[in-house]
């Protein structure tokens, strides 16, 4: 009897670690399937001046957080995987040639950047710097996607919030009852789209559209603002296995993350009242609701927004290469000028319009 208690003891703490482990191995698959989704990968080929490809050529790229090395093979190719979005500089050496230098070679999410190096005969004492930046066409990919960085939203007028930039890739248009939050990619619905942050889907399970959903207020978004944003990719088409259950686009959102340079910004940003002309409607009544005994309508004329940002970041001291930080700080104060009508009953109106107040 007291074997087979200890047999069945035995049994149910070797399951117990088995279903751990399983748990433990599922999650780590996860985890890197949902960083290698928000990641970018480099690549590219190394010739000598006949066109020929090199073997054993070393390659280091240097980027946001740290250097990283590797060897061409037998076709002259490298690659780099699972690399955060940003510039990173490629430094290509081989003996009896120059040495090669990038100085910039963007990575962006869910794209695999390429670049051809071609080293001179020579000593690898010597420096040959290229201008050249990466190929931004991604030819191992179907998808139809664009790719906005912090660089385009720094440089092009945008709205403060990062569904701002989802209308300047092609394809996206106004998704109409489904809120400016929630715009048409390709045809499809607002709803239909899904909305991935970090390799975490942000979409509303119950209605669709980014963030949570209400029926009475359409989209409240997500409260994702651009001072923490790094790039935002929109694919329209030719969607990868991971996202068969999406029947619209799919947007995803890098966030910004510490590197091994300290950095930080501050700014704000105004548009009072006053700045903007009176806006012009058809379909704006409605907007003050119900109120009491009286039915109270108004018309949108302003909208006024105020924002401040501040942001840092950085590694930790002692921990270069290893360990990183990045804090950002971005409130707003968005205000809606409007103007209200009353009246008590439809004796009241006018002409079908409500007497002014």
């Amino acid at each position: 009897m007291e074997e087979f208690k200890s047999m069945t003891k035995k049994l149910i703490t070797g399951f117990a670690l088995l279903a751990m482990l399983l748990s433990l191995t599922a999650a780590g698959f996860a985890q890197a399937s949902a960083e290698s989704s928000v990641r970018g990968n480099l690549a590219g080929t190394v010739t000598d001046p006949s066109n020929a490809v090199i073997q054993g050529a070393q390659v280091t790229i240097s980027g946001p957080i740290g250097d990283k090395t590797t060897t061409t093979d037998a076709e002259g190719r490298f690659l780099f995987q699972v690399l955060i979005p940003g510039n990173y500089s490629v430094k290509i050496t081989k003996d009896g040639f120059k040495t090669s230098e990038i100085k910039s070679a963007q990575v962006v999410t869910g794209h695999t950047s390429t670049i051809t190096a071609k080293l001179e005969l020579g000593t690898s004492s010597t420096v040959v710097e290229v201008t050249a930046a990466a190929v931004g066409v991604d030819t191992t990919s179907t998808a139809t996607s664009s790719n906005l960085t912090d660089n385009f939203y720094q440089a092009v007028p945008v709205g403060r919030g990062v569904t701002g930039l989802f209308y300047a890739a092609p394809g996206v248009t106004s998704g109409g009852g489904t809120g400016t939050a929630n715009p048409s990619i390709s045809g499809g619905t607002g709803l239909e789209n899904n909305y991935i942050a970090d390799g975490v889907s942000i979409t509303d399970g119950g209605f669709g559209g980014i963030g949570v959903y209400s029926r009475i207020y359409g989209s409240l978004s997500s409260g994702i603002n651009l001072s923490f944003v790094k790039e935002v990719q929109v694919k329209s088409g030719g969607f990868e296995a991971q996202y068969g259950k999406s029947t619209g686009g799919i947007v995803q959102i890098v966030t910004k993350t510490g590197s091994n340079q300290f950095h930080g910004s501050l700014g704000g940003f105004f548009a009072p009242q006053g700045m903007e002309a009176q806006r012009v409607f058809s379909d704006d009544y409605g907007l003050g609701g119900t109120q009491q005994r009286f039915n109270l309508q108004g018309k949108l004329l302003h909208q006024s927004n105020y924002d401040v940002d501040a942001q840092a970041g950085g590694y930790v001291p002692g921990m270069k290469n290893h360990l990183f930080f990045y804090g950002s700080f971005n409130p707003q104060w968005n205000t809606d000028h409007v103007q209200m009508a009353q009246f008590h009953n439809p004796s009241d109106l006018i002409n079908g319009t409500p007497a002014q107040t």
